[in-house]
Parts: structure tokens; sequence; C-alpha cells
């Protein structure tokens, strides 16, 4: 599934983020997360459950979640995403 938000377009299938059409390098651990909260846009998600889906295989120091380099997603990363 593509998901769409401004001129992102985020592909699951792939594992990859595209701006204006052109892909985006992003760390495979925020792509991740980008992409967790993007299909979950609909509620709020606890910092647990991100800890548990996104880092289940490490032990995350309290500070990663806040960390992760998201930003450089874009800031419209934040607004709601919805399937192209």
């Amino acid at each position: 599934m593509i998901f769409a938000f401004g001129d992102h377009e985020l592909d699951d299938q792939r594992f990859e983020l595209f701006q204006g059409g052109r892909q985006v390098a992003l760390q495979p651990k925020v792509l991740a997360l980008l992409l967790y909260l993007v299909r979950n846009g609909q509620r709020v998600i606890s910092k647990e459950e991100l800890l548990k889906a996104v880092w289940s295989e490490a032990v995350v120091a309290e500070g990663s979640v806040a960390r992760a380099r998201v930003s450089r997603a874009s800031p419209s990363a934040t607004k709601a995403a919805a399937p192209a």
C-alpha cells in the first residue's frame, strides 16, 4: 500500500519514502517508525507500544524514541496520511 501525505508517498511494500517523486534516504528504524505511525494514525499510540513494535529486538534507552530522526522525513510527515 502507498500512503500519501503532502508531497510525500510512503510505500510499505518497497519500504521507501518519496518526496516530490524522489526517494528520501532514511535509516531503517526511522522508516519503520514512520510507517508504524502512518498505519496507526487514527489512534493514539503509547510509547510502550512503539517500543514493542519498532524496537522489539533491542533494549531501548528512555530517549531513543524521541531521538529518532523522523524530522528528516519532513514536518508534513506528522499530518494525517491517507492511502494513495
